[in-house]
């Protein structure tokens, strides 16, 4: 029996690959979408300077199967003082749903989620809502 060439070997391993991988990108989406944006591994750390940039972007609330969106309206520092660890989130709450006051999952897709007491601060129904981070 005949020992075939190197150049007769390299053809094979070539049309071989060239076989395997063609139909796998042929396989796959045109156009994929782009992955999420998967938050942090670590947790989030309760710092004003976390929040401060994510002013304006909106929040979920959970507790049980109640689910709301809120706007992080503003950080607001703890009597005028700037404090990294002593700070209020004031949320607008999106929609006719109201929460009512109690401790939530709060979660961004830039942060992992944490548990924070969520309050009303007005005796209307406007949707106006604190959380006061002192850590």
């Amino acid at each position: 029996m005949e020992q075939p060439s190197r150049r007769a070997v390299l053809r094979a391993a070539v049309v071989g690959a060239t076989t395997v991988a063609v139909p796998m990108l042929l396989a796959a989406p045109a156009s994929a979408a782009p992955a999420k944006r998967r938050p942090p591994a670590r947790p989030t750390r309760l710092r004003r300077r976390v929040f401060k940039p994510l002013a304006g972007s909106t929040f979920t609330l959970s507790a049980g199967t109640a689910r709301h969106r809120a706007v992080l309206a503003a950080v607001v520092d703890d009597n005028g003082k700037v404090d990294e660890r002593r700070f209020s989130l004031l949320f607008t709450v999106v929609g006719s749903a109201r929460p009512v006051d109690g401790i939530y999952t709060v979660s961004h897709p830039n942060l992992r989620s944490f548990p924070l007491y969520v309050g009303s601060i007005s005796r209307r129904a406007d949707g106006w809502y604190e959380a006061v981070v002192n850590s």
